[in-house]
């Protein structure tokens, strides 16, 4: 495959986009693109690990016994209890609530809408003569 895009030669002149415009695509395909890395490379999956934990849920989970804070004994509900009493104001305060919401939205919408326009399968039909029978 050539790195330069071909025009046919009868083509008309009056192009929308310019020879100017041509050579600088050519440059830019072979100059910035030609050095990328391939795609299997760039997103290798040996490189990804799960996660170790979610910080304090992480960090309760592992307790063994209560934890002790001074003169007080906290046990892991009143920890997990405290966590989300800090963790709820901090969700408000970022306005990542909002932003959950709006991606739980958006994806029901998009969920919806395809399912709305999916034709039925061509099972349906043999369910149903099924049924009749």
């Amino acid at each position: 495959m050539s790195n330069n895009i071909n025009i046919p030669a009868g083509f008309p002149d009056s192009l929308p986009i310019s020879s100017e415009r041509l050579n600088f695509i050519n440059r830019f395909k072979t100059e910035r693109l030609g050095n990328m890395r391939p795609f299997n490379e760039f997103f290798d999956k040996d490189k990804l690990s799960k996660p170790k934990g979610m910080g304090g849920l992480n960090f309760i989970r592992k307790l063994e016994e209560p934890l002790v804070f001074q003169q007080y004994v906290l046990t892991p509900k009143q920890l997990y209890t405290g966590l989300i009493a800090v963790s709820i104001p901090l969700l408000f305060i970022s306005s990542a609530g909002s932003t959950i919401f709006w991606i739980v939205g958006a994806s029901a919408t998009m969920v919806l809408g395809h399912a709305s326009f999916l034709e039925s399968g061509v099972d349906s039909g043999f369910t149903s003569a099924a049924n009749q029978v």
